[in-house]
This record gives C-alpha cells, structure tokens and sequence, in this order.
C-alpha cells in the first residue's frame, strides 16, 4: 500500500490501524496559502519575461510572490495574460482566510504597487488552502524518523508527499520515483520467494 496523501489525510487513514503513527502525523503544522488568479487581454497588459517572483519578508509586503502562468506556458494562453498571486503561508497566515473579495482587492493593489498594472482583469478566481505547505519544524526529523522506522517493521506500507522529502514539485516526484522503485523491488522479492516455496 501506498500512502501519498497529506500528513493530516494519511493520520486519518492510519488512525485505528497504527495510532501512534499518527498522532506523530499530526504533528506536521501546515501554513495556509491563497491563491488569487487573474487573467487580462494581452493587449491591454504586458507581464515582465520570466518566470514571476518571489517577495522577501524583508520587503513587508502582503503577498508572497506571483506566478506568470502566460509566461511560463505560453501554448496554454495564446490569448490572454494570466497570472497568480499567493497570500499568506506562515508568514501572513491570516491572509489567507480573508474573503475571496479582500483577497481580490489585495491581490490588485499589490500589482498596482509592483507591476504597475492597474487595468481591470477579464477573469478572476480564487483557491483557498487550510492546509497547504507542509512546515519542516525542528521535530520533523524525528517524524520521519518515526515514518521510515513503521516502513521497516512493515515492509508493505510506504509513504510519499510534500511532508517527506521536500516540499517542491520536482522534489515530490523525485521521492515518489524512489518509493515506486522500492514498491517494485518488494513485489519481485515476493513473487521470488512464492516461486522458491513452491
């Protein structure tokens, strides 16, 4: 069995089976983050080249930075710049509970501000995430620690996700890839061990 769900969603599942393990689980603190999406004609606005940007705390500002979707898959926008604005994490994280029409009207004025864009979007949306980004706290080595002994004694459930083995996109694939390949190993162990029995 693989468990790839977030921390609290894995705790939930493993509640009556392995307790401990998921109280140690729960302990994983995660930041909410708001995402604040916004798409313009492109003829009405010109977005910077590159990938967006992140705002570092000492600019005290009330975002966290913004993503240029149009830039970065240019095939998927051929009419429209879009772009999204992340509020809140655990720097701010009140932010992210602000309604999604707060939201919009911060997430305008923090683009007014730093782009200089001030035209009205054609479209907007908004995502709110209670739980979005796993926090590596100074516990959460003792965590995985817990995690990786619970592997070892039983060798047929593993664990994957952002909580595990870093929080980005690329490190989440890269972890999961590991844990597919030791899913891999353990079957042909198994079928091995059938075929020597018989």
């Amino acid at each position: 069995m693989i468990v790839a769900t977030p921390a609290p969603q894995a705790a939930q599942l493993l509640e009556s089976l392995a307790t401990e393990l998921a109280a140690v689980l729960k302990m994983i603190p995660y930041s909410p983050i708001a995402q604040v999406f916004l798409g313009y004609d492109t003829h009405r606005i010109k977005l910077p080249n590159g990938f967006g940007f992140l705002v570092p705390e000492r600019e005290q500002r009330k975002i966290l930075g913004i993503v240029f979707n149009s830039m970065i898959f240019p095939e998927r926008y051929a009419e429209g710049a879009v772009m999204t604005v992340f509020i809140g994490g655990s720097r701010q994280p009140e932010l992210a509970h602000l309604s999604e029409a707060e939201l919009f009207a911060l997430a305008r004025a923090q683009i007014k501000e730093i782009l200089g864009i001030d035209t009205a979007p054609r479209a907007t949306a908004v995502v709110q995430w209670h739980q979005a980004i796993p926090q590596y706290n100074l516990h959460h080595q003792d965590v995985i620690s817990s995690v990786e002994q619970y592997e070892q004694v039983h060798s047929d459930i593993f664990f994957t996700g952002n909580w595990r083995a870093g929080i980005s996109v690329p490190d989440t694939i890269e972890h999961a890839e590991k844990v597919a390949l030791q899913v891999a190993e353990s079957l042909r162990y198994q079928l091995s061990a059938r075929e020597f029995s018989h």
